[in-house]
């Protein structure tokens, strides 16, 4: 499943893109590097595996940001509108919340949780496709990526559980958080033609049902339940342990994310840092 920098394209490829990111900022993309970037999207992105991780890229936010614009528009990451997002644990947040009150105050980039396997950009009307993330620094312990295919596990409901399938194409609730205090209610698995789109971020369904006062009803429940045990299955998993300078890659139509839970350090520099970018 993972595609590592290891074939002859994609070694060229990470070359060209390199000196084009030494270039100055106004010089123009030239017509080979487009090229191979439509065959990376076409080929590696929306078919086959639908991520890739390139190592040893880049820490060099300046150089990441422009990398990224070559591959759509980028999306604002909260209602302020900056464009990129250092995910990091929120020390200061982290050291006055309790335990059981974390999840609900705070957006899960904000902590050192594991778990909570999720599609980027749930609260927008229309989720960013490809989701970008680089490992400025990594963990002493922990922090492991987990990756998982929804395709696969969309297909498996259809074969074997097509009640669970049909609730969660059904319409949920959704906090916007970091967008406004709007609640909208939008499928978890939505299928146009050969194109699926999820959406998931259980915390923010939670959350958005307590502050409309609703109840999630048992068949909701219950599928919730079933969408998350097949999302910790290896079988739709793959981990990887990105280093310094690793960039993630993702189709966030169809492949959720998470991690383990790492260690804090108590000077925000030296502790797991990534730069997240949603792409259009």
């Amino acid at each position: 499943m993972k595609k590592n920098i290891k074939n002859n394209f994609l070694n060229e490829f990470n070359l060209e893109v390199k000196d084009y990111l030494n270039k100055n900022s106004r010089d123009k993309i030239s017509a080979s590097l487009k090229k191979q970037i439509q065959f990376l999207k076409k080929n590696y992105l929306d078919s086959g595996n639908k991520y890739v991780i390139i190592n040893n890229f880049s820490t060099q936010k300046e150089k990441i940001i422009k990398f990224s614009k070559l591959f759509g528009k980028t999306l604002p990451q909260n209602n302020s509108g900056k464009k990129y997002l250092i995910v990091k644990p929120n020390l200061k947040k982290l050291r006055f919340k309790k335990r059981e009150n974390i999840k609900e105050n705070l957006r899960y980039h904000e902590t050192n949780l594991g778990g909570s396997l999720h599609s980027d950009g749930p609260q927008l009307p229309v989720p960013p496709k490809y989701v970008f993330m680089c490992c400025l620094n990594q963990a002493k312990k922990g922090g492991a990526s987990i990756i998982v295919s929804m395709e696969k596990i969309y297909n498996h409901l259809k074969r074997k559980n097509r009640n669970v399938l049909k609730t969660l194409e059904k319409e949920f609730f959704f906090e916007r958080r970091g967008f406004g205090k709007k609640i909208f209610s939008k499928p978890i698995f939505k299928k146009n033609k050969n194109i699926i789109l999820f959406r998931y971020l259980r915390e923010y369904i939670e959350t958005a049902y307590q502050k409309k006062n609703k109840v999630l009803d048992t068949k909701r429940l219950n599928a919730l339940n079933t969408l998350d045990k097949l999302m910790k299955k290896k079988q739709f998993q793959q981990i990887d342990r990105i280093l310094q300078g690793d960039l993630i890659i993702l189709n966030n139509y169809v492949m959720a994310h998470g991690r383990s839970r790492f260690s804090l350090e108590h000077n925000n520099k030296k502790s797991r840092r990534l730069i997240r970018l949603w792409i259009k």
